[in-house]
């Protein structure tokens, strides 16, 4: 078959894979008509298009081939054969520097037309990726028999379904290898590039377990592609890995990609992981819009699997999230006596004997508060690990509900408690505080029918949880109410057995927080010994933002009794340990007076003065923004200048004067640092 006789081969094949499956045999007959060779070669073309073997094997090609083992292309000498593709033949080859690569040619008879093109686009692809799990073009060009060629690095290895099969690594090893192609597809996705022929033959994986991608010639871009491209691509792309949009000519899409990458993680996989297969199956959806919708969601989804997270793939009740939780736990589980398995067996199983055998009973009641009066588990550190926690904990009050035991109140208080803790660091609040109404609730029940002291430290534990998470709300007048309940109860709880919360409990935060409202109320002593008792917890355990905090409560209140030597003391021990100290300058900061010099001067002489001052400040704060104190510093000269200007009598001017000094103050009280000053 002469060049003439296959470019109209390459025409009526384009032709024929636009029509209908069952349009084409007439098609072939009626245009090749008296052509048995024509017709033989399209046929095979379009049979080998609709049962998965692609162009790599077409007969009609095998004869065109010849030898090109010892030519030169460019600087390169062309040695053995390695492989084909769709397009061309690929052979080993070498140039001064370089002694390995591989060198791919177009057919001979396939060197014109839309082959040819589609071999151009190829290349210009290749030079524009950069990536460590693609194979990178080093060279191109045309030969001096005018046959086009690009030279990509050599990439050793085997085939990603040849290396499985005769390395057979772990689970975690082909995840491993799968998120490396999942990696360089996002990149290429990136680059506005679909593959379009992605599968096992097309992966080489190295003795380290590399992966480099080869063969780009069905690769698309995902912009800018003309019809003719798309057509051609459809011709080589291999069926079994190529989705129904691309097998019916739609335009290139991430998608493509998106279902080769699920096929092929089936086929390294199996299908006896849960999570894995759910992975599959949404990968390789028929609708391209209920797939991941990039490979970066895919992979993931996969690493996700890795670490026995919940996958996005999967619905994620709380059992489900419960048990992702222990598998990722297993030796911490195991080792730990806030076991969440124990929670599980707790919650489910061991609790139907325990309305019938009492020391079950005290068992199980000691297992419980080991766990849940815990302030957090040492394992839930992420925010999959706490909503498996609230998983398991929903599943034990479910349980503890159901066995409707007298016995178990202050348990079922317990859990209730701790997922409200979770709630609130997942930033649910209005739902940890409705948990930790319900653990208050059935403490105060047990202490009411039979004053258990335990009933009353659950109430001190909870209360200030519940006052705190409510104080800044709508319904911060019940925040209050449950603030000074709180106060109450602990000094209930100290006088009862002897102790106070342990020094790390937010209870001592919500003294701090409550001083002012017991000053309003005239407790004063109340909320001296309240702030003292706060600012001692947090010098005895290292807590600058506690400790600080309630020295300049200390001192406000000493401000507010006018004792200004306490004041500055209390100051002075909050600026040692609490570098948020500037945030309370108006009750640590001292006005800044006029030196003497100024005082003396003139009117005339005060004003300029005093606007030199400000000016050279306002330069200052202009190269260092954050300086509170140069932020103070202007507010002091405003004050200073409003009360020269009123002297002159010019008392609209120092009006405004005097509010520029209140909005630096403002600032310097927010801690908002002001740029600019004058």
């Amino acid at each position: 078959m002469d060049k003439s006789s296959f470019q109209r081969l390459e025409s009526l094949f384009h032709e024929a894979t636009a029509l209908p499956g069952g349009a084409r045999a007439a098609f072939v007959e009626r245009e090749c008509a008296g052509d048995a060779e024509l017709r033989a070669a399209l046929q095979s073309m379009l049979t080998k298009t609709e049962t998965g073997g692609g162009l790599l094997e077409v007969p009609v090609l095998e004869h065109l081939e010849e030898s090109l083992e010892g030519v030169r292309a460019g600087r390169w000498k062309v040695g053995r054969r390695i492989g084909e593709g769709g397009l061309g033949v690929v052979h080993e080859a070498e140039a001064d520097g370089v002694p390995r690569a591989a060198i791919k040619f177009l057919r001979p008879g396939l060197d014109a037309g839309s082959f040819r093109r589609r071999f151009v686009v190829e290349r210009k692809i290749l030079a524009a990726l950069d990536h460590p799990h693609i194979a990178r073009l080093l060279d191109g060009g045309i030969d001096a028999e005018g046959r086009p060629f690009l030279v990509m690095e050599y990439a050793e290895g085997l085939p990603l379904d040849q290396f499985v099969s005769a390395g057979t690594p772990s689970k975690q090893a082909r995840l491993l290898l799968f998120r490396q192609v999942c990696q360089a597809v996002r990149y290429l996705h990136a680059s506005l590039v679909a593959l379009g022929d992605l599968k096992p033959s097309n992966i080489m994986v190295n003795t380290d377990g590399d992966v480099k991608l080869l063969d780009f010639g069905a690769a698309k871009l995902l912009a800018g592609d003309t019809a003719e491209q798309t057509t051609l691509t459809r011709a080589f792309l291999t069926p079994h890995y190529a989705s129904l949009e691309q097998k019916t000519g739609a335009g290139p899409s991430v998608a493509w990609d998106i279902y080769s990458l699920g096929l092929i993680l089936g086929e390294m996989v199996g299908a006896d992981d849960g999570d894995l297969a759910a992975i599959v199956s949404q990968a390789t959806r028929e609708e391209a819009g209920g797939r991941y919708q990039s490979a970066s969601e895919l992979d993931l989804d996969v690493e996700r699997a890795q670490r026995n997270l919940p996958v996005h793939a999967r619905t994620q009740d709380a059992r489900y999230r419960a048990r992702k939780f222990v598998q990722r736990n297993v030796a911490g589980v195991a080792a730990s006596s806030s076991a969440i398995a124990a929670l599980l067996t707790a919650g489910v199983f061991f609790w139907r004997d325990a309305r019938r055998d009492q020391e079950n009973l005290v068992q199980m009641r000691g297992l419980v508060r080991s766990v849940l009066d815990s302030a957090a588990t040492p394992f839930a550190s992420t925010s999959e690990d706490r909503k498996a926690i609230q998983g398991v904990l929903q599943t034990t009050i479910a349980q503890l509900e159901k066995q409707n035991h007298d016995g178990v109140e202050l348990e079922l208080a317990a859990a209730w408690r701790r997922l409200a803790t979770s709630k609130l660091e997942e930033g649910q609040a209005p739902e940890a505080d409705a948990a930790l109404e319900k653990s208050r609730d059935l403490a105060e029940k047990v202490w009411q029918r039979r004053r258990d002291p335990l009933a009353l430290e659950s109430k001190a534990i909870t209360l200030p949880l519940l006052a705190l998470s409510m104080r800044h709300r709508a319904n911060a007048s019940v925040g209050l109410q449950r603030a000074h309940e709180s106060i109450d109860v602990h000094e209930q709880y100290k006088r009862t057995l002897k102790r106070k919360l342990p020094p790390s409990h937010p209870y001592y935060r919500l003294l701090v927080a409550m001083a002012p409202e017991l000053v309003r109320e005239g407790k004063i002593e109340q909320a001296r010994l309240a702030l003292s008792d706060a600012a001692e917890v947090g010098r005895a355990i290292g807590a600058r933002d506690l400790g600080g905090r309630a020295l300049i409560g200390l001192a406000r209140l000493a401000e507010f009794e006018g004792k200004p030597g306490a004041r500055r003391g209390y100051c002075a021990q909050a600026l040692k340990i609490f570098p948020q100290s500037n945030q309370f300058a108006q009750v640590c900061s001292e006005d800044t007076t006029q030196p003497e010099f100024v005082r003396e001067m003139a009117p005339d002489n005060r004003l300029s003065e005093l606007r030199a001052q400000l000016d050279a400040v306002g330069q200052q704060q202009m190269r260092d923004t954050e300086n509170v104190q140069l932020l103070l510093r202007t507010a002091n000269l405003h004050a200073q200048m409003a009360k020269a200007l009123h002297e002159k009598g010019q008392d609209e001017e120092g009006k405004n004067t005097s509010r520029q000094r209140t909005s630096f103050s403002s600032c310097w009280r927010s801690g908002i640092p002001t740029t600019g000053a004058r």
